[in-house]
């Protein structure tokens, strides 16, 4: 394997250098996920190690606990990273006359470090490749248009055409509609294919790395290897492809997509670059289980279902339940066997699909630990991870499946507040928000909810938003008295779930929260800035939008601001909206519904619940 070749050559490449010199070890956090920095270093002289914590690994060399033993004993300390008491032993070392040297062998910015240096990595960009990409790419023999539209081969199409080619079972016609034909190949027949940026020879590969990027959610690195040529690594996140990484090369060839919509997901080259880093030392420190995992005898995979890997609601929601629920219609449940829940799980998904086997979860005490399981356990276990995604519309079977836990699960808060809403005529569900929020929401609820009481006697207000929102809803509450209202403020996902499902209409800002209205399927009214909403927004008809593309998708009407304010990132961006506009889209909405001002002739024959379909 190129990565461990090349951290044993930088190794060896450190030990020359140490000649002659008594090496001290401080393990850090290296020391916590690993025992093996005695065998690595077997070509210095190590006299011993040191931590102040006499509990720590040992790594089969000798403990000196006593830091001016230690530093007596030293030339050199060798650091396998920095952690919270490293600091003390820095200062000390550095107060001795001669100091010892210093070298911490995990520092990306050091030309000593043995994962290889950050400005070793050289990248190209394949979305939109400048002069200098593709004379770069020209110079790796490398022909840029077959790589870009290799790249774009994830067709169900495509993946039957590489199965065919290599003489293997072609994809199963029911996995089409509920997953991208790459997972498929994943789920059903445990491999997948790409072709040699090379030479374009259809490669097979049964071997994957489940890497968390730092701070964000995990990707997987796809090993394959092509005889005439080299080993390389297409990385995976969710719905899209990362990019090639060469490790002979050291060189990362960018494919990922820039729409705006995906912001939060691309990687730009520091990004790229640390999730490199962080490959190759998961590499490192489990470096015996990666080994077995890609010997050639390590035959029999099966594949690892991943789901909560999205912390964003919406997507956990839309694509990753959804996914479960699409392949449990298409009758393939049985590639279910192993199923790994990896950072979320709101809702409580052994609940909502109790017809999948027990699912497992990872349960790293801190996020370093759980990083460090979700790379060690599927190469333990000889499985290929598989990260599910759906992009077809939310399922009415998904939405009732939530809808019914949600009502056998609700608080006696919740069953409260259902029953205010089943006892009002009218029940208006407003959600109030403090982030990328209408900046005068205070008084324009106010302005609106003072005329909407006067044109609809009958309703109730349910105030819904996150628990510190409170002095804002105590706030327009105060310039309405005698508000009829309902306060549910704080709830926990289900149960706001559960009392979304019994208001007659909302006013929402698109968001996360949105997700909730999606899937009780409220009609209603969205606000929010004019780039997100452009984003985010889809049709669902002559006029009407959704925040989740959903079958059978409820009357939903747009309010686009009229200012916003300056900031560039649009998920940050507050804004205004011009009530008037804000009260025409209710008024039009409630009509559509059945619903009309005190004193205005209703329609013949209009139904109170027009509008509303689905769950």
């Amino acid at each position: 394997m190129e990565i461990l070749r090349g951290i044993h050559r930088r190794l060896d490449t450190l030990a020359a250098s140490l000649q002659g010199q008594r090496v001290g070890v401080y393990p850090a956090d290296y020391g916590r996920f690993a025992g093996d920095i005695g065998e690595l270093l077997a070509g210095c002289d190590v006299v011993g190690l040191h931590h102040p914590d006499p509990r720590v690994n040992r790594q089969g060399l000798r403990y000196l606990g006593d830091v001016d033993e230690f530093l007596d004993s030293v030339d050199a300390i060798l650091f396998w990273g920095l952690d919270a008491t490293a600091a003390d032993l820095l200062y000390q070392a550095h107060q001795r006359t001669p100091p010892p040297s210093v070298i911490n062998v995990l520092d990306a910015a050091s030309d000593a470090c043995i994962l290889g240096p950050l400005r070793g990595l050289r990248f190209a960009d394949l979305v939109e490749p400048g002069e200098a990409d593709r004379a770069f790419v020209r110079g790796l023999g490398l022909d840029l248009e077959a790589l870009r539209l290799a790249f774009g081969q994830w067709r169900f199409t495509t993946v039957r055409q590489f199965a065919r080619s290599v003489g293997r079972p072609e994809l199963s016609p029911r996995f089409e509609g509920a997953l991208a034909g790459f997972e498929a190949e994943l789920l059903e027949h445990c491999s997948s294919f790409f072709a040699c940026p090379f030479c374009g020879r259809t490669l097979v590969s049964d071997q994957a790395f489940l890497v968390r990027q730092p701070e964000l959610h995990f990707v997987t690195a796809h090993r394959f290897v092509c005889p005439a040529h080299e080993e390389f690594y297409l990385f995976k996140s969710l719905p899209v492809q990362v990019g090639l990484y060469l490790p002979a090369r050291e060189v990362f060839l960018n494919a990922r997509p820039r729409e705006e919509s995906m912001r939060y997901m691309f990687f730009e080259a520091p990004q790229l670059a640390a999730l490199v880093q962080r490959f190759k030392l998961l590499v490192l420190r489990h470096r015996s289980a990666v080994e077995r995992y890609v010997a050639p005898q390590a035959l029999g995979k099966k594949p690892l279902a991943l789901v909560g890997n999205y912390t964003n609601l919406g997507h956990h929601y839309r694509n990753e339940l959804a996914a479960i629920q699409a392949i449990l219609d298409a009758g393939l449940g049985a590639h279910f066997d192993h199923t790994l829940v990896t950072l979320w799980d709101c809702y409580d998904m052994a609940a909502l699909f109790p017809e999948l086997p027990p699912l497992r979860r990872l349960a790293g005490q801190d996020a370093a630990r759980l990083a460090d399981d979700a790379f060690r356990q599927p190469l333990e276990e000889n499985l290929l991870p598989v990260m599910l995604h759906y992009g077809g519309d939310f399922q009415e079977a998904l939405a009732r499946r939530m809808l019914d836990l949600a009502a056998s699960r609700a608080s006696q808060r919740a069953r409260e507040l259902v029953q205010a809403c089943a006892s009002a005529r009218l029940s208006l569900w407003i959600t109030l928000r403090s982030t990328r929020a209408w900046t005068s929401q205070n008084a324009g609820f106010i302005s609106l909810l003072a005329r909407l009481r006067q044109e609809f006697p009958e309703l109730v207000v349910v105030f819904d938003g996150l628990e510190n929102e409170r002095p804002r809803m105590e706030r327009i509450l105060a310039g309405l008295p005698g508000l009829a209202y309902a306060d549910a403020l704080g709830l926990d996902h289900v149960d706001t779930i559960h009392v979304a499902a019994h208001v007659t209409l909302h006013i929402s800002p698109l968001g996360s929260g949105a997700t909730f209205l999606g899937v009780a399927n409220v009609p209603g009214v969205f606000h929010g800035g004019q780039e997100i909403m452009d984003a985010y927004l889809l049709p669902a008809g002559p006029g009407n939008v959704a925040s989740l593309p959903r079958e059978n998708p409820a009357l939903n009407l747009p309010v686009r601001a009229v200012a916003e304010d300056r900031q560039a990132e649009m998920h940050v961006r507050h804004y205004e909206l011009d009530v008037d506009e804000l009260h025409a889209a209710v008024l039009a909405a409630l009509e559509r519904l059945g619903h009309t001002p005190a004193g205005t002739p209703k329609p013949a024959g209009t139904p109170k619940s027009a509008g509303r379909r689905g769950a």
